[in-house]
């Protein structure tokens, strides 16, 4: 996976080691969410919707606990 420039994350705000690795563990767990989702019932999920479920320990798609 390539990162763009704009896309890149800088580390040296982390205090220490472990920090750094949970970060980047985070967000290589972390899926894109550049484009709608259709629900099981067929309506269209956007993408900060997308985004606040997987935040919250939510499935992106249907709401679910993961």
């Amino acid at each position: 996976m390539a990162l763009d420039r704009d896309d890149r994350q800088t580390l040296a705000w982390c205090e220490t080691e472990r920090d750094a690795i949970c970060f980047c563990a985070t967000q290589l767990e972390t899926p894109d969410f550049h484009a709608p989702m259709r629900e099981s019932d067929g309506g269209v999920v956007g993408v900060e919707v997308q985004r606040r479920r997987w935040e919250s320990g939510l499935d992106p798609r249907t709401g679910d606990p993961r």
